[in-house]
């Protein structure tokens, strides 16, 4: 397992069921986005005033809760 993957593992082992159940409902977001149009789906950061993807958002998200 590379690097990346094993801290993705240990970030995802360290959340609670109700995180990890948002967390999969982003990552199903983002993957049906993905199949459905090569358009990206972008949201906007309020604090920053910046547009992120919902990948971008995913890690924003992990990144908080640590």
């Amino acid at each position: 397992m590379n690097k990346v993957r094993k801290s993705f593992r240990e970030l995802l082992n360290k959340l609670s069921p109700a995180q990890l159940e948002e967390v999969a409902a982003i990552a199903y977001e983002i993957k049906k986005e993905r199949e459905s149009s090569s358009k990206v789906v972008r949201f906007m950061d309020k604090s920053s005033q910046r547009c992120y993807d919902q990948g971008y958002k995913l890690g924003l998200m992990l990144g908080n809760k640590f």
